[in-house]
């Protein structure tokens, strides 16, 4: 996730896709997951059945186009970004690059997950 100087906070998913990414958006934040059942477990409100991604699971075995089970949960491309209009909170790093690599303009995360 990058935060832009404007407030704007920007998701992006991984260049590959092997690891999916779930998205959902509500108002003016972002939720994001590898996996389904965390947003699920998390959601604030009822979380409606995507009927057209459950016909394309049983037409073809998978759902098309990002499309997910639940309505409002998105799963992203390759190369994807989803775009919070602004941030609710400014991290104490405006970059976070991928495995903390200071160079990139990130910051090594703390605390116990190291």
């Amino acid at each position: 996730m990058v935060l832009g100087q404007d407030g704007t906070a920007v998701l992006h998913a991984g260049l590959s896709g092997v690891q999916p990414l779930y998205v959902e958006q509500t108002g003016d934040a972002v939720h994001f997951a590898t996996q389904l059942d965390l947003l699920l477990d998390t959601a604030t409100s009822p979380v409606a059945p995507d009927w057209t991604g459950w016909a394309q699971i049983i037409g073809i075995g998978a759902p098309l186009a990002g499309r997910t089970t639940p309505a409002d949960i998105d799963g992203s491309a390759p190369w994807s970004t989803s775009t919070s209009p602004r941030a609710s909170r400014a991290p104490a790093a405006r970059r976070m690059a991928l495995g903390g690599d200071p160079s990139r303009g990130g910051a090594r995360p703390r605390g116990p997950h190291r």
